[in-house]
């Protein structure tokens, strides 16, 4: 399996758990963020949050 069909399976596997997440400081992120940076080292991950759940 290439990095990238790798990437999509963790994606959707942690697609519930990191809709709930409040920060990038949460290890789902960490773990996601590695799995698209396999891929390549330039992409990124961004967390954003609805106004007012914090």
């Amino acid at each position: 399996m290439d990095t990238t069909t790798k990437f999509w399976k963790l994606f959707q596997k942690r697609a519930a758990t990191l809709a709930a997440i409040k920060s990038a400081d949460d290890p789902v992120y960490d773990e996601v963020l590695g799995a698209l940076q396999s891929i390549s080292p330039d992409l990124w991950l961004e967390v954003s949050l609805e106004p007012g759940s914090v």
